[in-house]
């Protein structure tokens, strides 16, 4: 059995704590687990359960981009590869991109030490309180729409969240409130240390699916004048001509997937 070693960057994890070894398995054109999350200094060690001969090279699209490369590993050989930079790395087989179970998206995703992430969300429309709103942050690979990591958020009265640690890597940023269309900020890089992401979010999605269309204008006339929660576009307390309008204004408009 033969053991390959790739030596990027030290072994030595920051704050000088020794660093941690992770196994991915390969196996019938899939590596398991799928994506594997590391800490800063940890290294990654592939083993080719699989007959026939495979890789793990970093890349998108099926487009290596000089990272790391274990190069071709035979049954039960290995390769090791140490991550000392934070960030997410795609990989993939390079001899058999087709034919792997979950396409181009596996990765490697190394925490950088004490990220965090804040930031303010724009309510379109809404004229109360926001105390209290909830929804889910997204952290999506990339130009896609795989989430990677997801971080339930809540407004303080000044429309702001914060999460006290989420992943380093660059990360498509997705979130959706409530009666709000869904959007994003694309290949925002976080980085170690203190983050900040402003979205903004059209109101008058009533019926919640991500549009405004006909139907949302036909929850607005059904639920006229009644305190429906999902059709108070502005927070006013019940459903009426503001929200009415909110409707008309963006009428047509729709969220990203």
């Amino acid at each position: 059995m033969k053991s390959v070693f790739i030596y990027l960057l030290p072994l030595m994890a920051a704050g000088g704590a020794f660093a941690a070894t992770v196994d991915v398995h390969i196996v019938s054109n899939n590596y398991s687990p799928q994506h594997v999350t590391i800490n800063q200094g940890d290294s990654v060690r592939w083993i080719n359960d699989d007959i026939a001969i495979h890789t793990a090279t970093s890349g998108t699209g099926y487009v290596p981009d000089g990272v790391f490369d274990t190069g071709n590993l035979a049954h039960n050989e290995t390769s090791t590869i140490p991550f000392n930079t934070p960030g997410t790395y795609f990989y993939f087989c390079i001899l058999h991109e087709a034919l792997m179970v979950f396409g181009n998206d596996y990765s490697v995703i190394v925490n950088a030490p004490n990220s965090s992430l804040s930031g303010n969300i724009e309510l379109d429309g809404y004229s109360a309180d926001p105390t209290g709103l909830t929804a889910t942050l997204e952290f999506r690979t990339p130009s896609t729409t795989n989430v990677i990591h997801s971080y339930p958020i809540t407004l303080n009265g000044s429309s702001n969240y914060s999460v006290a640690s989420v992943v380093a890597g660059t990360w498509d940023v997705a979130v959706k409130f409530s009666h709000w269309l869904r959007n994003k900020v694309t290949s925002k890089v976080i980085v170690a240390g203190a983050n900040t992401v402003d979205i903004s979010q059209l109101n008058g999605d009533g019926d919640m699916d991500n549009a405004v269309t006909l139907g949302d204008l036909n929850s607005i006339f059904i639920n006229f004048a009644a305190p429906d929660p999902d059709n108070d576009l502005d927070g006013s307390g019940q459903v009426d001509l503001p929200d009415l309008n909110i409707v008309f204004i963006n009428f047509g408009q729709a969220g990203v997937s």
